[in-house]
């Protein structure tokens, strides 16, 4: 720790309570159901009563978060969104940490020391649109990106076993969180021999599928059946519902007017509308497009790394990407922008690897990031805008 950590704590506060602040700025609006939460708060209501969960695609543990929010806070928009502000915070609490154990094992020069730089990156993380808008609307991927973030700085602690339970909960928010597995299986250290590999993997991944199995169990089929319903019908149930929910994931979705595919959300050709209005002289809506000041840069940055890779450190990162991208190109399933953000922590990332020596890209990088975010903050927020501005933030046809 430097010499200025009391400093750096002030800041951390201070940083998180401007979080806080700009997380929760306008989060009621619209105070109606929009987008996928037409699918997860009747959901969550299902749960919260003990009932089965009606919304069978999606494990239920951040259906089970929001319904308990609502049990506490009321039937509002505030409640059915409070859970995924309260993971982005805990998320961005893990993301500095885990740059801090990236970073502080580098030798070469560095214009910031390993606390600010994870500083820096959990502002960069923040002031993508990606993150902003996800941590403001009642879905399931904010809350599984914050456990798996847990997940992967329990990893390279290698405290293992708190890591396959984050796993395992991020797992029970939604399934995406498995994929995870490809990141972890070639960065477990074998020069010890293939029993303590077997050991170690063995140590992740069976606490984190009992964990999810239990959660599953319990909360998705409702606690009567879970008491009541013996053992063997309740196996019964589990495996069922695997294997519903793995036919249709393999199936094509049908048409999808903001599906597109992984290399055209990756270069943002096809961002979603989750809301909008539009009125006689001003318009408002909520986007679901990265923060194209730091998105671009930060995919640029982790083409490169592939010409790090005998870096540890780039190495790191760049698994923190393919985990998710590899089965994505692989699959002939399509997808949504919101699919990136399990990855876009790594993204952050990449840029903060190349631009951490330099004080001038740390600069121009912090004043593009900042111009991006607040030139599209009112597509972030919700709020009135005038036709020209609006269009002037339009800069591909396929964006509409």
């Amino acid at each position: 720790m430097p010499q200025n950590w009391k400093k750096i704590i002030l800041l951390l506060i201070t940083a998180a309570s401007l979080a806080s602040v700009l997380l929760t700025y306008r989060m009621g609006h619209p105070s109606r159901l929009y987008f996928d939460e037409i699918y997860y708060v009747p959901a969550a209501r299902a749960l919260v009563s003990g009932n089965p969960d009606p919304n069978w695609v999606a494990p239920p543990l951040g259906k089970a978060f929001i319904g308990e929010a609502i049990r506490i806070f009321g039937n509002t928009s505030f409640a059915w969104r409070l859970p995924s502000v309260l993971a982005a915070l805990l998320g961005l609490w893990f993301f500095f940490l885990l740059t801090i154990k990236i970073f502080s094992q580098e030798t070469k020069p560095s214009y910031l020391f390993p606390e600010l730089t994870a500083f820096l990156a959990s502002l960069f993380f923040l002031l993508d649109g990606i993150t902003y808008v996800q941590s403001r609307i009642d879905m399931l991927d904010m809350m599984m990106t914050c456990f798996l973030i847990g997940a992967f700085y329990f990893f390279l602690t290698e405290r293992y076993f708190i890591c396959s339970l984050f796993l395992g909960l991020s797992f029970a928010c939604k399934w995406t969180g498995a994929f995870s597995f490809l990141f972890f299986l070639p960065m477990i250290p074998c020069a010890e021999g293939i029993k303590k590999y077997l050991r170690i993997v063995l140590e992740i991944y069976f606490p984190a599928v009992l964990l999810y199995s239990l959660i599953f169990i319990f909360l998705g089929f409702g606690y009567k059946l879970f008491l009541f319903g013996g053992m063997l019908s309740i196996i019964k149930h589990f495996i069922l519902s695997q294997i519903k929910m793995v036919n249709f994931y393999l199936k094509p979705l049908g048409y999808q007017p903001y599906e597109a595919s992984w290399w055209k959300c990756l270069l943002l050709i096809r961002p979603i509308w989750y809301f909008y209005q539009f009125h006689s002289n001003q318009m408002n809506g909520i986007v679901m497009l990265p923060n194209p000041f730091l998105w671009w840069p930060s995919l640029l940055s982790a083409l490169f790394l592939f010409f790090r890779f005998s870096d540890r450190t780039a190495r790191i990162i760049l698994f923190g990407i393919l985990w998710l991208i590899l089965p994505w190109a692989l699959s002939s399933r399509q997808g949504f922008m919101y699919y990136l953000l399990p990855i876009s922590p790594f993204m952050v990332l990449a840029l903060i690897y190349w631009i951490r020596g330099s004080k001038t890209a740390v600069w121009a990088a912090l004043a593009a990031s900042l111009l991006g975010f607040f030139l599209y903050f009112p597509l972030y927020s919700n709020l009135p805008i005038s036709y020209p501005y609006f269009w002037s933030l339009i800069w591909l046809k396929t964006w509409l």
